[in-house]
This record gives C-alpha cells, structure tokens and sequence, in this order.
C-alpha cells in the first residue's frame, strides 16, 4: 500500500554570459551545464522511458536560461567548446603514452584511460545535442513535459529577488516576462513557479503578498524551504522587518504575535497561502539534507570524482575526494567504483524516503507529500555522478511499495482541497531571511536598482506612440533594466565566488539603461556612432524579444 507521494524539485538557472567573458566566468558556466547535466539528464529520463520505467519529475526553467538554451550564437559556441574539450582529451592521452609525466607504466595506462573516458563522455554530449536533439534543448524538455515525465515550472524573468523590491510594477512586469517566455517557448501556461532564492514576502505595509500577485498571473503553486513551515525561528525572537528603501543599518524589529505569519505546520503536505488558492510546498529537511549536508551528503563520499582539483594544463579532472585532505593528496578516480556507491546511495534514499513515509503515516494517519528540491547543476556538474543517482533513485522508486513518485502538477490535481496557511517573509539563504542579497557588501546596487526602475516606469507616460528605432531604444532600456535586476549579481558579489565580475556585470548594465534611457530623452538626433552603439547593445543583450515597454508593470493580456 502506497503511504506517499514523493517529489523531486529541481530548480536550473544560469545567470545571462551570452558574449560576457569565456572563462573563468562567462558563456563557459552555461556550456558545462549543458554538457554535464542537461545533455544528461535528458539522455537519462529518455533512456528510462525506452526501458519502460516512468520517471516523474518537476523541474525549473528560469526564462533567462531558455533565452541562453534556444540561442543560435549559444548553440555554436557550445558546440565550438566541445571539440575544445575534446581535442584536450586527446591531448592527454598521448601525453599520458609517454614516460615524461608518469614513470610507472600502469598509472601511464590508468590516466590514459580516465582521458578516453572523458574524451567519450564529451562525444556522446556532442552527438547528443546536433544529432538526438538536433541543438534543440528546450525542445527536448518540452517533449517530456508532453509525455508527462516533467513539469516545467517557471520563474521571474531575470532570476530577480522579489522580496527586495518596493515597486509591484517591477514585480509584475519580472513575473509576466517570465511567463510569456515560458509560453513562447514550451507552447502553454505554467502552472507552478520557482520564486528565486525562494523569496517570499506576506502582503504588508499596503503591498500585496505574493501570493495574491500568482494568483493574477495564474500561478498555482510555488516552492519554499523547511525552516518557514516552523514556528521555532520565530519563537522568543522579533521578526525581521524593513522599514524604508533599503536601510539595513537601521533596522526596525516589530514583536509578531500568533495572529501575525507564526506557522508550526508539518512539511509533508502542501497547503495554500492565506485567502488566496495559491498552494505552497516545503522541501522535507531530512530528505534534502541527504544530498546537500557537506557533512554526510552523498556527493561527498571518498569515491566520487573531486569536482576542484584539475589539470593545470586540460582542465581535466582525474582526481577522487579521496578524503577530507587538501587538493594535493588525492587519489586517481575510478568511474567504475564511482558506479557501484552511486547505486548504494541510490537504494540508501529510496529506503530513506520510504521510512520517513512510514513515520508519517504511524504518526498521523496520512498520506504524505515529501519534496526534496536542489539547485538543478548540482546533479553532473557539481556532483558527477549525480545524474546516474538520480535514474537510479528512480529506478527504485517504481519498485516500491510505500512510495511513488509524482510531480507538483499532478498531486495539485488530485488534491483539490488543502489547507490555509500564512508563512513569513523568508528565502532559504542564510539565515532564511535577505542577507544574502542585502548586506555591508551589496546595500550600494539597491538604490540605484530602485532609481532605474522607476525611470524606465516613466517612460510609457512620456513616451506613448514610440515607433521604429525609439521604440527598440526603449524596449532595450527595459531590457537591461531586468538585466540589472538578476539576483546573480549580489549572490556573486557576498559569497566572493565571481565579485568583481558580478560588480562589473552590474556597471554595465546600469550604465547601458541609462545611457539608452540619456538618448531617449534627448532632443537633438543621435548620431550615427551613437545609433550603432545602440544597436550593439540590442545585438548582445537580445533575450525577452516581446518586451513592450508601454505595458510596464501590466498583467499578461
């Protein structure tokens, strides 16, 4: 008798690198993803459909990843990045056929074939994407969408973090371009979203709640983290609040009573949120933590492959995590001992899930909905052997008898009645709360954001009956503002990943809206030198080609 339902959620966003660098950050960061788990995943999903199992699964697809996806300039460098990898596997092997690097004649050998196998798993990503997918990879997972094995959700446009955002015209206008690209590319309506960084806001201080702006745009349901179904984060403590654009120096707290966004509600079930019909999901801890915890999670078992430690010179990575030591004392990785702990792990969760299902329904009587979500690129990119993981989890799954394996869409369904709920303003960075995005290091982007967006908002009163070249201008100035907007660049900037890049990425696109938004509002003609810079700018940053700069703030017509 099955006990639950279980359901993976998988969140894939890229920030826009379309002709923004190579390496280390740039277009790159998109063609791994690409060549480590996309191709994967979907080569996965399509091998268990042939073999007759019936994966389900639901899956993000930010909008600013379908415009990089369904690029003609994106799918040639991307193939053009291929044969860069695989002519430096070939390299490898013949510089691990000689004694120079390597004495002893069985290690020679040992690196030889761990470059073969590289070189192999880059051909296989090539044919692949030109010949299975025929380039197309937004195509591939709208296909299984059709088959019912996904159900591709959408986000904001731009990846852009919500909460932070005083202005429900720019709210609207980063969730309505989300869903017209979602449409344009996958040919119907989502119907559940991924707010980024899980970032969600309770109507206050006049502004509406998230909730109530889904509900405008259709949205059924979204995603959130454990912590925000418990009252223990806010119990003896005062709720996090922001008063004013901005001021985190000078923070005001106000008590929240029991009538205020105090929850304690089990995370096994969806619910939906205050007066709206707008359902919530949590991801279930213990589950999630068995892939993401640094201490015990799977993708830090000794045998798989060491994602940090690479070739100097091919940037191949030969070596396993080995142990908890540093870079320079690990050991060469086995693929096919990788193989053997990805199966183990892989009947380790399922046993995990079921007994967790069982737990439930010992103690409540219920039929359990349990989430797991991860950041998609986990899965192949970060953890290499993930997307084997996941067919196995999978595979499992259709044998058991306690759990099966649904998607959000489906169990929204079939379980018409839920719940009310009311959650607190929360995210799952650190802390739960806006650090993250809103600290010491990044306070200086937020006023300049909100200036930007209410100048690009003015534009549609003062200039109704734009045509031809203005119009693209201003089009273009709307869309490096939603460019600016990306969460990317704050995350970057506080967790030092890719900081000056991130600060650079944001001059950018700042300086570009408001040199657009300067010639638009200039009274004499431009220029020949400046019309071309503008259309520089058109040519690379080119996503979201419906915008309309007139319908600001608007809901989907």
């Amino acid at each position: 008798m099955n006990k639950a339902s279980f359901i993976f959620v998988l969140h894939s966003h890229l920030p826009y690198v379309r002709k923004k660098g190579k390496w280390p950050h740039g277009e790159e960061m998109v063609f791994e993803a690409i060549a480590e788990t996309y191709i994967p995943l979907l080569n996965g999903l399509n091998d268990l459909l042939a073999t007759g199992y019936h994966p389900r699964l639901t899956i993000s697809l930010t909008p600013i990843l379908l415009e990089q996806l369904a690029d003609e300039y994106m799918k040639d460098e991307f193939v053009a990045y291929l044969q860069v990898r695989m002519k430096a596997c070939s390299e490898d092997m013949v510089i691990y056929s000689t004694a120079k690097i390597i004495k002893d004649k069985v290690e020679r050998q040992k690196h030889k074939a761990l470059a073969k196998f590289y070189l192999d798993f880059y051909k296989t990503a090539l044919d692949s994407f030109t010949e299975t997918y025929n380039r197309d990879i937004v195509g591939a997972f709208k296909a299984l969408q059709e088959k019912e094995v996904l159900d591709i959700i959408t986000s904001s446009a731009t990846h852009a973090y919500l909460p932070l955002y005083q202005d429900q015209d720019t709210i609207n206008e980063q969730l309505k371009v989300g869903i017209q690209t979602y449409e344009r590319y996958l040919g119907t309506k989502p119907r559940g979203i991924w707010l980024p960084e899980c970032g969600y806001r309770p109507a206050k201080s006049g502004q509406e709640g998230f909730e109530s702006l889904l509900q405008k745009h259709a949205i059924q349901y979204f995603f959130t983290d454990s912590h925000v179904f418990s009252s223990s984060m806010h119990i003896n403590k005062k709720e996090y609040v922001l008063h004013g654009p901005y001021d985190y120096k000078e923070i005001q707290y106000e008590e929240v009573t029991d009538s205020d966004h105090r929850v304690d509600k089990p995370t096994f079930r969806p619910y939906t949120v205050e007066k709206s019909k707008v359902a919530v999901f949590a991801r279930d801890k213990l589950t999630s933590l068995q892939v993401w915890s640094g201490d015990f999670g799977y993708p830090g078992d000794f045998a798989y492959r060491e994602f940090h430690a690479k070739d100097a010179i091919s940037g191949l990575q030969y070596c396993r995590i080995t142990s908890r030591s540093g870079l320079t004392e690990k050991e060469l990785y086995e693929p096919v001992k990788a193989a053997e702990r990805v199966i183990d792990h892989a009947k380790h969760f399922v046993h995990l899930v079921e007994e967790r299902a069982k737990d439930v329904y010992a103690e409540t009587g219920e039929y359990a909905c349990i989430v797991s979500s991860y950041d998609t690129e986990l899965f192949g990119h970060w953890w290499f052997e993930g997307v084997d993981w996941l067919m196995n989890v999978f595979k499992g799954f259709e044998e058991s008898e306690i759990v099966q394996v649904s998607k959000a869409d489906v169990y929204i369904k079939e379980t018409p009645k839920l719940q009310k709920i009311a959650i607190p303003e929360s995210s799952w960075g650190l802390g739960g709360q806006h650090h993250v995005w809103l600290n010491d290091e990044t306070a200086w982007i937020w006023p300049i954001i909100e200036d930007l967006s209410n100048k690009v908002k003015t534009t549609k009163q003062d200039f109704p009956h734009a045509e031809g070249f203005e119009k693209d201008l201003l089009n273009q100035a709307l869309r490096e503002l939603l460019l600016l907007h990306a969460s990317d660049w704050p995350f970057l900037i506080s967790t030092v990943q890719a900081r000056e890049y991130a600060i650079e990425r944001f001059i950018e696109h700042k300086e570009r809206c408001e040199k657009l938004l300067e010639f638009a509002y200039r009274e004499e003609p431009l220029t020949e030198e400046e019309k071309l810079l503008v259309a520089e700018m058109i040519d690379s940053d080119n996503p979201f080609p419906e915008l309309d700069y007139t319908t600001f703030g608007e809901l989907l017509r």
